[in-house]
């Protein structure tokens, strides 16, 4: 691998700050339980994402390994690494077909207040995964699918719902009143 893994755990460590810092700022006007929930709600989904993303080409590479381990201190959980993965990649099979509690949240603050960042959200968790596929410093086809494909399902339910929630222009809104 050309890069340094402790750099790209880095890089990853600081993507999921960030993502946590636009939860929190979705969740602004929720209570510290509902708050706390939606940056598990973050955490979980970005750990199941790493996990599938580990588990996409059937290797598990050293600097896979090192990554995981150093990510989320597998070694030291009960199971290890591979309890973390395979229970993390099976939940992301039906995760990833679901639109998470964050990512609404932030979509709601966007409606509400004109901001971006349900785009934001996308934009780390997206950096998350284009990092975890290239840990082993190889790029794999199947892994870097499994990115663009919930980074387009996210894309697509964003726009769906702009589209759905979006006002109506004022001369129509005017229209209608007048009617």
């Amino acid at each position: 691998m050309s890069e340094n893994p402790n750099s790209v755990v880095q890089a990853v460590q600081e993507s999921v700050v960030n993502l946590l810092e636009l939860v929190s700022q979705a969740a602004c006007e929720q209570n510290g339980q509902e708050l706390e929930a939606l940056r598990e709600d973050a955490k979980t989904t970005v750990l199941m994402l790493i996990a599938a993303l580990v588990l996409a080409d059937d290797k598990y590479a050293a600097g896979e390994r090192a990554f995981v381990n150093q990510l989320v201190g597998a070694n030291q959980k009960s199971g290890g690494a591979a309890r973390y993965l395979n229970e993390y990649a099976e939940r992301w099979e039906t995760a990833a077909m679901q639109v998470p509690r964050f990512f609404q949240a932030g979509i709601d603050h966007d409606n509400r207040y004109h901001t971006e960042l349900a785009q934001g959200m996308i934009r780390e968790i997206q950096f998350v995964g284009n990092n975890a596929c290239v840990i082993d410093g190889h790029y794999e086809a199947t892994e870097n699918r499994v990115v663009r494909n919930y980074i387009s399902f996210l894309e697509l339910y964003l726009a769906e719902w702009r589209a759905q929630n979006a006002a109506p222009p004022k001369e129509a809104a005017e229209g209608w009143s007048s009617v």
